[in-house]
């Protein structure tokens, strides 16, 4: 709780540090207004704006199409502070390209029209609605949202709108919350950007450029946006100058094995899986044990900063301490390999894999991974990491990008998960004005070391019995 008020207390300081008060300006007629007073917010699974309620067929809207909008002062716990926020519930897709609904929040720079966007992903990792990033800036009490990647994410938020630039917040895994479905998160990040550009209440004037940038969980969001842009959003695409992804989660196999029987991080697993579950369609409960049943369904309803916690008092207690994916499943079933939907699903989300990106990409991964509790640090076919991500993974979708000719800036640092996004905070925010006035993006292609395999996952059928 004091950690909670130390930062909250920081994060109104920036307020008037970064100049935002007069953010607050007005934004423009909406289809539905309404500011929130203090627990009065209602949950997303009560508010009909997290639904679809027109008359027309959903799928006979664009994706990107703007469906509803509101608009609320922007809350921290629950602490309405004086800048104005325009929220749009838009048009898009599912993991199987079947229509649906998201929701994201944009702040306008002093209420002047602005020709620059920064879409910031947040590292929201949730399969609760009470843990989408809106919900929070609503006034919903979500005790995650400053624990994670907001403790970074709002100090951004104030430096992006004291240097003019628009910035949304999209709810990228949609009302269904499809954890770790990166093809699906980047295609909500597309639409969203098409929402904000479309909305005449954002202030967003139509020649607007876009900057992408997200860590952890984030970087899903944000590196599948880049990597599909070409092909599923050209329009937005056009519009693209940076992609900035930190801690970045490449190659899903790798990472099991890499977290696989450590101190902290298995605590997601169970979170992971049934994010791809639930986003794919898998019923992966006839696969699982006794122990995977209990938490998976302890997960079903979770959010990252609950279900780490939890992994780590249950470590120190040693409770399923050293978790590994043979303790989730039947003995038959001891490796993600044994189950054919998990290897097609796992094949799914691996980056690069569904295309190349044509935006400048700026890529941070830590290495100190013994700092965040995985001690067996470089395992063999893996390497080193920050404790969850795999700095070899996210060197060679680099590479591949390089090999394409996209222009690439890889950085490494003896840091763990936590750490490093401050120094992928910093670099973002040097970088921004560069991009957005088209400077010619630097690269480091040629320095970049060799890493892990991409190639897809084969299956290994299960021993019989």
């Amino acid at each position: 709780m004091r950690l909670r008020v130390r930062i909250l207390a920081a994060c109104v300081a920036a307020l008037s540090v970064f100049s935002v008060g007069s953010a607050a300006a007005g934004t423009g007629a909406a289809q539905h207004s309404s500011t929130f007073g203090i627990g009065k917010v209602p949950k997303p699974q009560d508010d009909p704006f997290y639904k679809y309620t027109g008359d027309k067929p959903l799928g006979s809207y664009r994706p990107g199409t703007v469906l509803r909008t509101r608009t609320t002062d922007l809350h921290l716990e629950t602490i309405p502070l004086p800048v104005r926020v325009v929220q749009l519930q838009y048009r898009t897709v599912d993991t199987k390209g079947n229509p649906d609904i998201a929701v994201t929040s944009v702040y306008e720079p002093n209420g002047k029209p602005s020709n620059k966007l920064v879409s910031y992903q947040s590292a929201y990792d949730a399969l609760s609605p009470d843990c989408q990033p809106s919900y929070a800036i609503a006034g919903g009490f979500d005790p995650g949202f400053l624990a994670t990647g907001e403790t970074i994410g709002v100090p951004l938020l104030f430096k992006f709108l004291n240097r003019g630039y628009t910035v949304a917040i999209p709810d990228f895994e949609g009302t269904k919350l499809h954890f770790t479905a990166g093809p699906e998160n980047g295609k909500k990040v597309l639409d969203s950007v098409r929402a904000a550009v479309n909305s005449p209440d954002t202030g967003l004037t139509k020649d607007a450029k876009v900057a992408l940038g997200g860590y952890s969980g984030g970087a899903i969001g944000t590196e599948w946006a880049a990597e599909q842009a070409p092909k599923y959003a050209p329009d937005v695409n056009a519009r693209l100058v940076l992609a900035s992804a930190g801690g970045v989660f490449a190659n899903p196999i790798h990472n099991a094995k890499y977290i696989d029987g450590e101190f902290v991080w298995p605590a997601v697993l169970p979170m992971a899986f049934v994010g791809l579950a639930r986003s794919y369609g898998i019923d992966i409960q006839k696969y699982l044990s006794p122990l995977g049943k209990e938490l998976f369904a302890k997960t079903q309803n979770g959010c990252i900063v609950g279900t780490m916690a939890d992994g780590i008092l249950t470590a120190f207690l040693k409770v399923h301490h050293n978790l590994r994916f043979s303790d989730l499943t039947k003995p038959r079933y001891p490796k993600p390999e044994n189950i054919p939907e998990v290897v097609k699903v796992l094949n799914d989300v691996i980056m690069s894999s569904h295309g190349t990106p044509t935006v400048p990409m700026l890529f941070h991964e830590g290495t100190f991974g013994e700092l965040n509790g995985t001690i067996d640090n470089d395992k063999p076919g893996i390497g080193r990491g920050d404790g969850v991500m795999v700095a070899g993974d996210v060197r060679s979708v680099a590479r591949k990008y390089c090999a394409a000719g996209t222009p690439v800036e890889y950085k490494e640092s003896p840091l763990e998960h936590g750490g490093d996004a401050i120094p992928w905070a910093v670099d973002t925010v040097l970088k921004l004005p560069e991009a957005f006035r088209g400077e010619k993006p630097k690269s480091n292609c040629a320095s970049i070391a060799p890493g892990n395999s991409l190639d897809p996952i084969k299956y290994e059928p299960p021993a019989k019995g």
